[in-house]
């Protein structure tokens, strides 16, 4: 079994099935550098976003909108 695992590991895939993917931009738009960001276990939508610039961010819609909440 555990060889079995331990092979699957190492077998390559088709970059192509990659293809039809596309990045997005999903915020917050005003941007800056991050200092550290979390979420929280059981609320899928709901993280807090620490800015080096100053001010602690929170969403509860994953991420489409954000409050400033410091």
């Amino acid at each position: 079994m555990c060889a079995s695992i331990l092979s699957s590991w190492g077998q390559n895939y088709d970059p192509s099935l990659y293809d039809a993917l596309s990045y997005r931009e999903i915020g917050p738009f005003r941007g800056g550098r991050s200092a550290a960001v979390t979420g929280v276990t059981g609320k899928p939508n709901l993280f807090y976003f620490g800015a080096t610039g100053g001010g602690v961010w929170k969403t509860n819609d994953g991420g489409r909108h954000w409050e400033n909440i410091s």
